[in-house]
């Protein structure tokens, strides 16, 4: 990481004393691209903070030993200790991630989380998946109405609620073709000029549903359009150019 990305890492993880921090926080009001970077990655932060142990994974598997596992064959009393102890500090996994995240665009990080968190069950059913609909945090405050586009899932509709002060976005589809091994599907914001930011990636069972909410990165007003797209499983991160639900947000 970049002195700057180390600093927006340290700031938003706690780490900077008392003087560093009043130092980067006059730094992020003479600077308006620091302060949008710091609040782009702030509320990923809080939201990755706040999962459950475990959710994350080992930064790196365990060296495979032919010993150790006929060891294991053997005994069951050799088995590794799997207690959570063992796993890495969540400081430490936030700081591996920082640093990993930086060497690509903060929206691509977001989709990256998105793709870690969302794959098969959705950012919302790690975080409950239900809020108060009462509360001014939770209400809808912008909604896009999904149509098919194309002919392959003429069938499907869905739904877009931005909620949570503008920082969630929560999708409900239906009727789409259900997913196999090599396909996913996509949700992207895109703007007027076909501008697009990859916000995260489901699948669907036979029904053909799913709910999720996933983090928005950018303004919604920029980037009003939501868009689902069909995807293979190719390690391209680009869009797919085969987009099946989209509206825009009111």
């Amino acid at each position: 990481m970049s002195d700057r990305q180390e600093q927006i890492s340290d700031y938003l993880l706690g780490e900077l004393d008392a003087t560093a921090r009043a130092d980067f926080e006059r730094a992020m009001s003479a600077d308006a691209s620091l302060a949008a970077e710091v609040r782009e990655l702030s509320d990923l932060v809080t939201t990755l903070d706040s999962l459950p142990d475990e959710v994350w994974l080992p930064e790196t598997p365990p060296p495979f030993s032919l010993a150790a596992a006929r060891q294991l064959d053997a005994s069951d009393e050799t088995r590794p200790n799997t207690d959570r102890t063992q796993q890495p500090k969540k400081q430490g996994r936030l700081q591996k991630w920082f640093a990993d995240s930086f060497a690509v665009k903060p929206a691509v990080a977001f989709a990256a989380v998105a793709l870690f968190f969302v794959a098969g069950v959705g950012v919302g059913t790690l975080t409950g998946g239900s809020d108060d609909s009462s509360s001014p945090l939770t209400a809808t405050i912008q909604q896009a109405q999904l149509s098919p586009v194309g002919v392959d899932d003429a069938a499907a509709t869905g739904v877009a609620d931005v909620k949570k002060d503008g920082s969630v976005i929560r999708l409900k589809v239906s009727g789409l073709n259900p997913t196999d091994d090599d396909k996913f599907y996509e949700a992207w914001l895109m703007d007027e000029n076909n501008g697009l930011v990859a916000i995260g990636t489901f699948r669907v069972e036979e029904n053909g549903e799913a709910t999720l909410d996933l983090p928005v990165p950018v303004g919604t007003d920029a980037f009003p359009i939501v868009d689902i797209s069909l995807q293979e499983v190719n390690g391209k991160p680009e869009h797919s150019g085969v987009s099946v639900l989209r509206g825009t947000l009111n």
